[in-house]
């Protein structure tokens, strides 16, 4: 079974939520009931921040509010993305349960890095 392509499928034909979370690796806080329920996997209202940016997917409007954020030019993707007190604040984001996407440094032991980035950053300076 193909998890995440036939969720995405589905996903594609139902209502858009502003912010779809698919992955997690922090404990998170979702509502009681799952606001829907999509080839197995069920969709939660997300009640607090979430960390991780390898997957999710974003509505067009949130897509416009992160573009005109001055959080995402100044934070971690994940931290300004799914920050229910700032760019986040009023929209509607959601976690699947389970997370259908793991971040490759998650996976296994550890000790051999898969798909390791070699970007480094250089004179970052943030300004307030």
């Amino acid at each position: 079974m193909n998890f995440l392509p036939d969720f995405l499928a589905a996903y594609a034909s139902s209502p858009p939520l502003d912010l779809l979370h698919l992955e997690t690796f922090w404990s998170v806080r979702l509502a009681g009931r799952p606001m829907a329920e999509l080839e197995g996997i069920r969709i939660h209202r997300l009640w607090s921040e979430a960390l991780g940016a390898a997957g999710y997917v974003i509505s067009r409007r949130a897509a416009h509010k992160a573009i005109a954020s001055r959080q995402m030019r100044i934070h971690p993707a994940d931290i300004a993305l799914f920050d229910p007190f700032g760019l986040a604040a009023g929209l509607v984001m959601a976690q699947t349960d389970p997370a259908l996407v793991v971040q490759t440094d998650r996976i296994g032991d550890g000790r051999v890095p898969v798909f390791a980035s070699d970007l480094i950053a250089v004179g970052m300076h943030i300004i307030h």
